[in-house]
């Protein structure tokens, strides 16, 4: 059973998440249609893949940095972001 206080860090880490995940697809149409990175340097553009179909963001092989931070240092909640790499 969780203690009351894993209750309210857990009740806001999700709040967060729901947070940025609606203002992000609120602000831009869904998720899944705003323009996407292609790591892969030789992906054809055109290539079938799961729909809806979203443009590539530049072009194909971009490097990407993973970022990884955790909400008041708890370890068990991460915030995981994508950053191209300089």
């Amino acid at each position: 059973m969780l203690s009351d206080q894993q209750g309210r860090v857990r009740a806001l880490y999700i709040g967060i998440l729901l947070i940025g995940v609606l203002s992000e697809s609120a602000a831009q149409g869904t998720a899944n249609k705003r323009p996407r990175w292609e790591p892969r340097k030789r992906w054809p553009p055109d290539a079938s893949c799961a729909g809806p179909k979203a443009k590539t963001r530049g072009h194909p092989g971009v490097r990407l940095q993973l970022i990884v931070t955790y909400l008041d240092d708890q370890r068990h909640l991460p915030i995981v972001k994508f950053k191209r790499a300089a």
